[in-house]
C-alpha cells in the first residue's frame, strides 16, 4: 500500500458517519504499521541484535512483521542514510 493510498482511505475512513472515533484511531494505526521500518539494530559484545522500531521488542527470527505489534518489517541490506 503505497502512502497515497493511506492517505486516501484516511480521507474516506475519517468522513464515515459510521465508524466511531476509535474505530477510525485503530484503522489509522493498523494502516500506519503497513509503512516498512528498518528494525534497530544492537551492537553488543559478541552479537548484533535487532529489534522493532515501534514496540522495541526483539523478534526470535527476521519475520516481515513484528510478531508482537504487527509493524511492518524491512530487512534489506540497503546502506543507512
Amino acid at each position: 500500500m503505497t502512502k497515497r493510498e493511506i492517505r486516501e482511505l484516511r480521507e474516506k475512513i475519517g468522513t464515515d458517519p459510521i465508524l466511531t472515533d476509535e474505530e477510525i484511531e485503530h484503522i489509522w494505526t493498523v494502516m500506519d504499521k503497513q509503512e516498512p521500518m528498518k528494525p534497530d539494530e544492537l551492537k553488543i559484545p559478541r552479537a548484533t541484535i535487532f529489534r522493532c522500531p515501534s514496540c522495541k521488542s526483539v523478534p526470535d527470527w527476521p519475520y516481515d512483521h513484528c510478531p508482537k505489534c504487527g509493524q511492518k518489517l524491512d530487512w534489506n541490506e540497503e546502506e543507512k542514510e
